[in-house]
């Protein structure tokens, strides 16, 4: 049976001897157990790697889309575009980050862009065939 993740588990962890100093000396100057110093720094390196990461993902959705952003009327002809950009949407509106739901919005406004887009085309070709 899995452990709770609420579960408070004994871990056994080999430090040097400064490092255990260094950590009591904290816990002390916070008012705090060096446990409690030790996973709450534990804890706060592991959210700052997780922001970091959804910092680098919100970035890179950025430079991706400056690249793209000139050759939208061309994959929109082919629907690639339009195709990946749900896909991507999807997959990113499960992440926490408000960087990253502004990212999903700006992608899910240029998805609607091309469907007005895509539609206008669709007319424009339907006219010119009646004109022929």
């Amino acid at each position: 049976m899995a452990r709770k993740t609420t579960a408070i588990v004994q871990f056994s962890l080999r430090i040097r001897e400064g490092l255990r100093r260094r950590l009591e000396a904290a816990a002390k100057a916070r008012g705090v157990s060096t446990n409690y110093e030790i996973t709450s720094r534990l804890e706060r390196s592991l959210d700052e790697e997780s922001l970091f990461n959804l910092f680098n993902i919100s970035s890179d959705m950025g430079t991706i889309w400056a690249r793209c952003s000139g050759a939208i009327h061309e994959l929109n002809k082919q629907g690639d575009l339009l195709r990946a950009a749900e896909a991507l949407v999807e997959q990113v509106k499960q992440l926490p980050d408000a960087n990253i739901k502004k990212a999903v919005a700006d992608v899910e406004q240029v998805v609607r862009m091309i469907d007005i887009e895509a539609a206008r085309f669709a007319r424009r070709m339907r006219t010119q065939g009646a004109a022929v």
